[in-house]
């Protein structure tokens, strides 16, 4: 049984569990729509991160044990301390607004656009963007990008809001912050993914694996225990 959006409390009293710190408690309401119950209040994760924790966990941690060269756009700051923790990953947050994270105590090695990244070709062994290409302008010229220096046997793992829509939603119109909250969901959106993620992803050369939070979670209490929602990860691969 998949997670139920319309559904307020079904645990009740019983208290969620993050896997990323390990603790128990009552998660937060977070976000613009004011979700309930999904943000920890230990570590400050949220659906899409635990989901990709799951994801990491099962298939890539064990793969850092290697020495490994990790370009991460816009560091959530669970990944970022994981990331930190690896002795062989040699590691390259980065971000088109460094400050942002500087403030927040994460060190942005270089102010980088996504749609004109400043490394070499096959450079890179492992990237990750997660909730990024949302806000770039070209995402085609970008998912290029990152294409182009990914190394010929690395991953880019991409996660962006996807609705459950025939094709992505996007107008020059709508671009203004009151208009993008109205239709995007969010006001510094750029647009609405829909189920052509894939299909985008693999029009740059990309071939691609996509995950949903059934194939991590099937079990209806468990995914209401951890507070994951409906989401999708994309694992690309050249």
């Amino acid at each position: 049984m998949e997670y139920d959006e319309n559904e307020t409390d079904p645990l009740g009293e019983i208290p969620n569990f993050c896997p990323i710190c390990g603790t128990s408690s009552i998660f937060e309401t977070h976000g613009v729509s004011q979700r309930f119950r999904v943000k920890c209040p230990n570590c400050s994760s949220v659906e899409r991160i635990r989901f990709q924790y799951l994801i990491f966990e099962k298939r890539f941690f064990s793969k850092f044990e290697k020495p490994c060269k990790l370009l991460h756009f816009a560091p959530e700051q669970a990944f970022y301390e994981i990331f930190m923790s690896f002795e062989n990953i040699d590691y390259y947050p980065v971000d088109l607004n460094p400050s942002y994270f500087e403030r927040r105590g994460r060190h942005i090695v270089k102010k980088v656009n996504m749609e004109d990244i400043p490394y070499d070709d096959k450079e890179f062994d492992f990237i990750f963007n997660s909730h990024v290409l949302e806000h770039v302008p070209n995402y085609l010229k970008a998912m290029s990008e990152l294409y182009r220096v990914l190394k010929d046997d690395g991953t880019c793992i991409v996660a962006v809001p996807i609705y459950e829509i025939p094709e992505t939603f996007e107008k020059e119109e709508y671009n203004t912050p009151e208009l993008r909250l109205k239709y995007y969901g969010q006001e510094d959106h750029l647009r609405k993914y829909g189920l052509d993620f894939k299909d985008l992803l693999e029009s740059v050369g990309f071939n691609v694996e996509v995950i949903k939070t059934q194939d991590i979670i099937d079990n209806y209490f468990e995914q209401k225990l951890i507070s994951i929602n409906r989401q999708y990860l994309f694992i690309c691969t050249k």
